[in-house]
């Protein structure tokens, strides 16, 4: 076979499946160093699994497909379906702080937060909505998208109300003994809430210029959106050169195929194309 497009989305899907696996890896990874507790990690990176598998549940229900889209919206969507998750949880830790068990602070630190879940949850939902009502082909391209987005945060808030605080109220343990790692990541914290603070007072005392700095910022973003280069799909790699051959007015066909088979054994000679098709006249 000459020309084989099943290759290129193969590789396309391959790809984004690695960034949809390394997106996963480096969101633990800062929950991690910001909740300093191995347990509390392990229930938010818990939540992942379970909202990526109930989308692809709601995918499969609405007819949608695998593709290079959806996944891609999943990708995105790692970011989002741990937001609710880490809302609760810490919510939970701060009961158990004040020296309550487990069971009673999941229980009230769900309660508690349940409302401030579901408002996080409807409006970052909301924000791909318009998406859904895009005409054309821009909007059959990225309905897909948006829906897959959507469905994933509402199931990640859904989880976070009631997966989260019963694996709360079974893993997480009250400790007022803190390892290396907190003490760690406590001090770095500190320094950069310092340098934050000596950063804030030096802006205020400028507030004129800093606003004037704003302003300056919002109109050039107006003059780069109209610099940028703009298209209806970007362009990609697909591995494929095609090439035009022209000769001179009053050449016979059976000189052009001469000439387009010469051309074809020099392009075959060089040792980076795979393979090449050529043809003479259209």
């Amino acid at each position: 076979m000459i020309v084989d497009r099943s290759e290129f989305i193969r590789d396309s899907i391959h790809d984004v499946n690695f960034t949809l696996i390394l997106s996963i890896a480096l969101v633990v990874g800062v929950i991690l160093v910001f909740l300093r507790n191995f347990r509390a990690t392990l229930v938010t990176a818990l939540v992942l699994p379970a909202s990526v598998l109930g989308t692809f549940a709601v995918m499969h229900m609405v007819g949608f497909s695998l593709n290079n889209l959806s996944l891609m919206a999943i990708t995105l969507a790692v970011g989002f379906v741990v937001d609710d998750a880490i809302v609760v949880l810490e919510n939970i830790m701060r009961h158990m702080e004040m020296g309550k068990d487990r069971l009673t602070a999941s229980l009230e630190g769900a309660k508690e937060i349940t409302s401030t879940v579901i408002t996080m949850t409807t409006a970052l939902t909301i924000v791909f909505v318009p998406i859904m009502f895009m005409q054309g082909m821009v909007g059959r391209l990225f309905r897909e998208f948006a829906v897959t987005v959507g469905i994933s945060v509402l199931i990640s808030g859904i989880v976070s109300l009631t997966i989260t605080p019963m694996l709360c109220s079974r893993m997480l343990k009250p400790s007022h003994e803190h390892g290396w790692l907190f003490d760690m990541s406590d001090r770095m914290f500190e320094l950069s809430r310092k340098i934050y603070i000596a950063t804030l007072r030096r802006v205020i005392e400028f507030e004129g210029l800093v606003l004037v700095g704003s302003v300056g910022v919002l109109l050039l973003m107006g003059v780069l959106y109209g610099a940028v280069s703009k298209g209806f799909i970007p362009r990609q790699d697909t591995g494929v050169i095609n090439g035009v051959t022209r000769a001179p007015e009053g050449t016979t066909f059976k000189t052009m195929v001469n000439y387009q088979q010469t051309l074809a054994a020099i392009v075959e000679q060089n040792k980076n194309i795979e393979s090449a098709l050529s043809t003479a006249g259209q």
